[in-house]
């Protein structure tokens, strides 16, 4: 199949738009736009991702290349970088906080709830003691 008719056929199933936003293009490939995102933020998309209208749409013409097979760089070439200019870095990925601090207070609460229980039992055993030692005892001399 060629480009033409498969940007002919996006159009038939999509109207007749230049750009497919993320509920569109998760319908195209069967999955939900959760999903969609997932596949976005950890392995990205095949086509490149543009900002329209504050929301992501990709190019009728990107999703059209990719569904002939075409390879990615010859869809959408790299902006050149001026002569002398520094280089373009991404920005760092967002990293997960770290866990470490509320394990530690988890830990902390466990140990202080296991200090309450073992204080609480202690009472609990003593007010058992304490209430046989009450009962009367019996005199050895018959009553007298």
């Amino acid at each position: 199949m060629d480009r033409e008719a498969v940007v002919k056929d996006l159009r038939d199933q999509f109207g007749r738009k230049s750009v497919l936003y993320a509920d569109e293009i998760a319908e195209l490939l069967g999955k939900s736009e959760q999903a969609l995102a997932n596949l976005k933020h950890r392995h990205g998309l095949p086509f490149p991702v543009k900002k329209v209208g504050g929301r992501p749409a990709v190019s009728i013409y990107d999703v059209a290349d990719w569904l002939v097979g075409e390879p990615a760089d010859r869809r959408t070439p790299e902006p050149k970088q001026a002569p002398g200019s520094p280089p373009c870095v991404p920005s760092p990925a967002r990293r997960r906080a770290s866990l470490g601090k509320a394990l530690l207070a988890l830990r902390t609460q466990c140990d202080f709830l296991a200090n309450v229980f073992a204080g609480l039992e202690a009472i609990s055993l003593a007010d058992v003691a304490k209430v046989t030692d009450r009962k009367p005892k019996k005199a050895k001399n018959g009553g007298i």
